[in-house]
């Protein structure tokens, strides 16, 4: 892991909590885990400018720890990430999928938008809660 890529995390997820978008421990530690920048390996600027991610880019390593949703594919196959801030609010809400033991099914899982769901481990489609 790039030295500073700690620091993202950090910043990221106090600003996450700071915010109000989560309570739960366990969804901070998913949070922790989850290295975006190992699951986001290119992002689309403007209408078709792809660029690769470089983790060692301080620049790219700010726009993969914020909160807000990342184009992954241009159009007309378009993909993207889920806003971090809306996956750590679904991870905190009561449910029945959240429940050690249970199936969680996430849809649209690309580029680890499941993060918030699995209970620190990374899930992107179907996983199975420890």
């Amino acid at each position: 892991m790039s030295a500073e890529v700690p620091e993202f995390i950090e910043r990221y997820v106090t600003a996450l909590k700071s915010e109000g978008w989560f309570e739960s421990a366990q969804v901070e530690r998913a949070l922790r885990r989850v290295q975006r920048h190992q699951l986001i390996e290119q992002v689309v600027r403007g209408a078709s400018d792809v660029v690769q991610i470089d983790p060692r880019d301080p620049e790219h390593l700010q726009m993969i720890y914020s909160d807000r949703a990342l184009l992954t594919r241009p159009f007309p196959n378009a993909s993207s990430s889920l806003q971090p801030g809306l996956v750590a609010r679904r991870g905190s809400l009561p449910s029945r999928a959240t429940r050690c033991g249970t199936i969680s099914l996430c849809s649209g899982g690309g580029a680890g938008s499941c993060q918030g769901t699995s209970r620190g481990r990374l899930s992107t489609t179907l996983g199975r809660m420890r």
